[in-house]
């Protein structure tokens, strides 16, 4: 093979992991958005009146308990007051307060708002009510619905092919160091990790440099363009270097270690 050739591959697998990297931020990226969706709409709890301070961290630790609950927070009914007052602009002594003590919990999934609604009116009896928006969380459901759809599209159309024309390539490029190592020691074996072994470091070095670039890229749009598109960079960039290059190695780590068998063998 020659320097040309070997180049040209090397630029090819490299461009390769570029895509793979990008599909796989994109992914992220989506779905850390559609997480941030399911999560804007709250679901607001009103508490009996005069409950006792014991009582409403045993409630917390209940609410806590249920798997489909991402994040709770308590307001008292003063608390909630003073925020009226300065909205409004108005005066209401405390003694004419109309509010309750509220809990708003963020929840892990729009859809399991009424299954947690029904799970607390079943076993707590401190609480009056709940609230939440019905056509926000319409919107919510459907806008989440979409982006799922999005990112089964980015799976099988981006990350799925991209994955499987790097395994076709690298096989091929075994595949020729085969049957050059094959005429030598007539061991089909042996050829093969000798082949395996001879593309193990160009492996590495396209799927470092193909990982390298796209990171330094997002690095520069996020910081040059955060503001203006601030809905497209949503992960971190401590998230994407853990996340891609960890299934870039996974990656390596297959295509070196996979058994290969070829099933047409070079004439003697």
């Amino acid at each position: 093979m020659n320097f040309e050739r070997k180049k040209s591959n090397f630029f090819i697998l490299t461009y390769l992991f570029f895509l793979f990297v990008f599909f796989i931020s994109l992914f992220l990226n989506i779905n850390k958005y559609r997480e941030i969706i399911e999560n804007k709409s709250t679901l607001q709890i009103e508490l009996k009146e005069e409950l006792k301070q014991n009582e409403i961290e045993v409630l917390e630790q209940k609410l806590w308990k249920i798997k489909e609950v991402k994040n709770l927070k308590y307001y008292s009914k003063e608390r909630g007051l003073k925020r009226l007052v300065k909205e409004l602009e108005i005066s209401i002594p405390e003694v004419n307060n109309p509010l309750s003590d509220l809990i708003i919990i963020n929840v892990l999934g729009v859809e399991n708002k009424k299954k947690i609604i029904d799970t607390l009116l079943e076993t707590e009896k401190n609480i009056v009510s709940f609230h939440f928006n019905e056509v926000v969380t319409e919107q919510t459901t459907k806008e989440s619905k979409n982006l799922k759809n999005i990112l089964l599209a980015v799976l099988i159309l981006g990350i799925v092919p991209i994955i499987y024309m790097i395994y076709s390539m690298f096989i091929n490029l075994v595949y020729e160091k085969y049957l050059y190592y094959y005429q030598n020691s007539q061991d089909e074996e042996k050829a093969i990790k000798l082949g395996k072994k001879v593309l193990f470091l160009p492996l590495v070095a396209s799927a470092i440099s193909g990982s390298a670039i796209y990171y330094n890229l997002y690095l520069l749009f996020k910081r040059k363009y955060s503001e203006e598109i601030v809905e497209i960079f949503r992960v971190s960039e401590i998230e994407i270097v853990y996340s891609t290059f960890g299934l870039v190695f996974c990656i390596v780590l297959m295509l070196i270690f996979i058994p290969i068998k070829f099933k047409d063998r070079p004439r003697k």
